[in-house]
């Protein structure tokens, strides 16, 4: 079965990704800082008939990650779809922040993310094919004026996503963004924030999109 590997699976975005790409047939790799995160969500994959696999993992180490992505292929397999999902948010506004508040958010959301393409993109280029998504947010377009770090952020990983994808798409690999762009309530909203990446996992290649748009 094809593999799909989310990293900061939480119980909102995170757990509607798990659930989506279970009922498309992949089996499911978990990814966050402790499993307690994830126990909530592992066995509704499993009742879809495909595995659920946890693992404990900060991405913001970059040697670990890169370890960790390794065990993951030898012992599940390479990843088909990596999608990167973790947030930080500080409150700060923008004519006060500092790179002190901006330390941590530059580090969970976006030297994080770079971890995790370093660590999985050479096997998927050895491959000719893959797909790696991020998690992005509407403040990255129209920023938030009281969560300066978020929202600059957030404008990075769409900037990383679209630049991933010029680089890529001519290798077999499809990288791109899904903006969301409000907060995502459980059960039905959940469930088509992530039916969105999942159209986008399955555009036909020469018809890829680097960025998708839910909840505008």
């Amino acid at each position: 079965m094809p593999v799909c590997t989310i990293v900061g699976a939480g119980p909102r975005i995170g757990k509607g990704l798990a659930q989506a790409f279970a009922q498309t047939g992949h089996d499911i790799v978990l990814i966050s800082r402790n499993t307690a995160t994830t126990d909530g969500i592992a066995p509704d994959v499993r009742r879809k008939g495909v595995q659920a696999h946890q693992i404990a993992l900060d991405a913001t180490d970059r040697a670990a990650t890169i370890e960790g992505f390794a065990r993951i292929e030898r012992e599940i397999g390479l990843p088909d779809l990596v999608i990167y999902n973790p947030a930080n948010m500080v409150m700060a506004a923008y004519s006060e922040v500092t790179p002190d508040d901006m330390a941590e958010t530059w580090s969970i959301m976006l030297y994080a993310a770079m971890n995790t393409v370093a660590a999985v993109l050479p096997g998927m280029k050895q491959r000719g094919s893959g797909t790696l998504f991020f998690t992005g947010g509407g403040f990255g377009i129209d920023p938030a004026v009281t969560r300066a770090p978020h929202s600059i952020a957030k404008a990075a990983i769409r900037n990383y996503a679209h630049g991933l994808y010029l680089e890529l798409k001519d290798q077999g690999i499809h990288a791109g963004t899904v903006t969301v762009h409000r907060p995502i309530q459980a059960g039905g909203d959940m469930a088509k924030c992530a039916g969105t990446f999942v159209a986008m996992h399955q555009e036909p290649a020469g018809g890829w999109t680097w960025e998708q748009h839910y909840g505008k």
